[in-house]
C-alpha cells in the first residue's frame, strides 16, 4: 500500500477503528485478508498497523508534521516489499 493509500484507509476507518480499538480491527481485518490469501498484507498490518495509526492521530492532532508521518510510510512500504522479493 503507499502512503497514500495507508492514510486514505487510517481516515476512512477512523471511526471503525475507534469503535472497536486498533487491535481488535486489526484481528479483524487480518483475518478476513488471510481468508483470502493476502498473508503478506495481513502480517505487515500486524507488525506495523498500531504504530502507524498512532502516528495518524499524531498527525491528526498536529502533533506530528506530514513528513514524519510519510517517513513512518515510506518505512513500512520498503519492509512490505523486501517481504514481498522473498516470495
Amino acid at each position: 500500500m503507499e502512503s497514500g493509500g495507508y492514510e486514505a484507509w487510517l481516515y476512512w476507518q477512523q471511526e471503525e477503528i475507534k469503535k472497536s480499538d486498533m487491535r481488535n480491527y486489526l484481528c479483524q481485518l487480518t483475518t478476513v485478508l488471510l481468508k483470502i490469501d493476502a498473508v503478506n498484507l495481513a502480517d505487515n498490518l500486524n507488525k506495523h498497523g498500531e504504530p502507524l495509526w498512532k502516528a495518524f492521530i499524531l498527525l491528526e492532532n498536529n502533533e506530528i508534521i506530514e513528513e514524519e508521518f510519510y517517513k513512518l510510510v515510506a518505512l513500512f512500504d520498503s519492509l512490505y516489499a523486501k517481504e514481498q522479493e522473498r516470495f
